[in-house]
């Protein structure tokens, strides 16, 4: 069984993805070939200050929704593992108290016949001592 599959399972926790930043890449290549990563709250998945306007709100609108469907769907496939994985647990549970029973019956009658044997036993001596 793997790890990921067991109930209570948090995946790691993954750092923001940075989806602009300001670079100078271009007209920088003169100076120093380095661009300029100036991390600013504006380029942090923003588009309130951006110059595309409707448009932007339109894709970004259709990005969440998209990103909305994939988790729904994602949070049923988690839901039906779940589901098959409890399902699983309760067969091994009713197997093991079935085999439970059964090594019970088998104890209980082994314990019959050693009782039925040492009577024997003693019967047997008891006749083989008078010889």
């Amino acid at each position: 069984m793997e790890y990921q599959y067991q109930p209570g399972f948090m995946p790691p926790m993954v750092a923001p993805f940075i989806t602009g930043y300001d670079s100078q890449f271009d007209s920088d290549l003169s100076r120093d070939a380095s661009p300029n990563l100036n991390l600013n709250p504006e380029n942090y998945n923003s588009i309130s200050n951006n110059s595309f306007g409707e448009n932007a709100s339109v894709d970004e609108e259709e990005r969440k929704r998209i990103r909305r469907e994939r988790n729904k769907q994602a949070a049923a496939r988690c839901r039906q593992r779940r589901i098959e994985y409890t399902n699983k647990l309760a067969r091994e549970t009713e197997e093991l108290q079935l085999g439970n029973v059964e090594l019970w019956n088998t104890l209980h009658e082994l314990m019959q016949q050693k009782a039925h044997m040492e009577a024997m036993l003693e019967t047997f001596n008891k006749n083989s001592a008078f010889v």
